[in-house]
């Protein structure tokens, strides 16, 4: 038999109310010591609160790792774990889950075009299903290597005709190129043009000497 003195109703209530503030301050150390013989009031409380803060302190420390790796550290593919519960918490960390491997899915894909674009492959495009903002960037990527792939087409194909079959005067077309493109595209024309003034222009009179 326990030599420790029964708490008042008045006592409880006020423990109770205490780990309940610091419980909704965010403090999920807190635990209600369960007082009285097993199967009563008092005892059947202290049990649920206590299940509840530690399942919402694993809850916790779960989305803050998996945060920490995806955002932080970059570490994608992660998944937060919480035994045991139910309702609108599994939901939510459903949710939550579901919103990481989205992002681990875009990430990736969008790392394997442009890694390919590094290495010159060219065949490849972002196929991830996105919204919003990322679909303005994956609409960005996609249109980038429609734009590459044309300029390596158009180059090819001048070069072949103006050096490998002697059809001076091509000229590369890439429709919505701008910027440093465009200027790549305006100094092939130039060369190209060059070489038909030269080709089309009379020979030198022979010397008088």
């Amino acid at each position: 038999m326990s030599n420790e003195p029964m708490k008042t109703p008045g006592a409880e209530s006020t423990e109770l109310l205490a780990a309940l503030t610091a419980l909704r301050n965010g403090d999920f150390s807190v635990r209600l010591s369960p007082d009285g013989a097993a199967g009563t009031d008092q005892a059947e409380v202290a049990r649920v609160f206590n299940e509840l803060t530690e399942m919402l302190s694993v809850y916790a420390s779960e989305v803050r790792r998996v945060s920490w790796e995806t955002g932080t550290n970059g570490r994608f593919g992660a998944q937060a774990e919480v035994d045991g519960v139910r309702g609108d918490w599994q939901t939510t960390l459903t949710e939550f889950n579901g919103m990481v491997g989205n992002l681990t899915n875009q990430v990736r894909n969008f790392a394997q075009v442009t890694t390919a674009i590094a290495t010159g492959d060219l065949s490849h495009k972002v196929t991830v299903g996105t919204d919003g903002e990322m679909q303005e960037w994956k609409d960005t990527v996609n249109i980038m290597v429609d734009q590459l792939n044309a300029f390596a087409g158009e180059l090819i194909r001048v070069s072949r005709e103006v050096v490998g079959e002697g059809r001076t005067g091509s000229q590369m077309q890439v429709r919505g190129a701008s910027g440093a493109w465009q200027k790549q595209i305006e100094s092939v024309n130039a060369l190209a043009a060059k070489g038909e003034t030269a080709a089309s222009s009379p020979p030198p009179p022979p010397s008088s000497e």
